[in-house]
């Protein structure tokens, strides 16, 4: 899902393009028409949309509720009768749709306006999806990664965790968001550790955490080796830490030193 470079409108029509032509007038400048034929389109259509409008005839009055319960479709659901139907506005509105409205409004002077304010908020909406769902996929890829993250701001606060530390502190993760102090993070942190004041680990870890500088390896209560490191952000704008997970590479280490050691007795 990439954000387009035009607002984009989407109108579910009826065979004879009467919704189309009604509406023309409206979508001039900036605006880019989707036109879908099919209801698989429509909601790929929908998904890039500020606006939907969805022409009301028997056979599309399921589509306002299933466009509402697709998380990636930001726009409102406007319906416009092309037919008389047996049902009321507020009927439709409740199986999906924002708005129901004539054909006849379209020519009224307030439809302008309604259709403005419309787009506007659903072009609000569209950017945040874009924003959330970008951070989704930054969040899944780093999840990927071997390494985890922590980026803190430049108050040192939390601006974002990898999956990778939900999963280590489970007692914590409810916790572990955006916004939390590294002061208060690194106290949730030892204490699901297990690591208590009078450990020779804590206060190393302690500055470490504190100053966000610098490189350090530490070894869990349960016998898991890590490489910590930290650095500052360019432009002073916060902070970002790693950790990998070197307990491979640490038993390796000490199996050849026990070698080595042998080989000398």
């Amino acid at each position: 899902m990439s954000q387009p470079d035009h607002t984009y409108v989407t109108i579910y029509d009826n065979e004879d393009k009467g919704l189309t032509s009604a509406l023309g007038p409206y979508l001039q400048g900036a605006i880019k028409v989707l036109t879908p034929k099919t209801p698989e389109t429509l909601d790929q259509a929908a998904k890039n949309s500020a606006l939907v409008f969805i022409a009301l005839n028997e056979s599309n009055l399921v589509l306002g509720g299933q466009l509402q319960k697709n998380r990636l479709v930001a726009a409102d659901i406007v319906g416009i009768y092309t037919e008389k139907l047996d049902k009321t506005d507020l009927q439709l509105m409740a199986m999906g749709f924002d708005m129901c409205l004539g054909l006849e409004d379209a020519q009224s002077p307030e439809f302008k306006d309604i259709m403005a304010g419309k787009l506007l908020s659903g072009n609000r909406r569209l950017s945040g999806l874009f924003v959330a769902e970008e951070q989704r996929r930054l969040s899944d890829a780093l999840s990927c990664a071997p390494a985890s993250f922590i980026v803190f701001d430049a108050d040192k606060r939390i601006a974002f965790v990898s999956e990778h530390y939900y999963r280590a502190y489970p007692k914590s993760a409810p916790r572990l968001g955006k916004g939390l102090s590294v002061y208060d993070a690194f106290d949730m942190m030892s204490a699901e550790e297990q690591f208590s004041k009078d450990d020779p680990r804590y206060e190393e870890l302690k500055t470490f955490w504190h100053t966000l500088e610098g490189n350090l390896d530490f070894v869990t209560a349960g016998g898991s080796y890590y490489r910590l490191k930290a650095a500052r952000l360019p432009n002073k704008r916060g902070y970002v830490v790693t950790a990998a997970g070197i307990t491979q590479y640490k038993k390796a280490i000490e199996a050849l030193e026990k070698e080595i050691e042998a080989l000398r007795s």
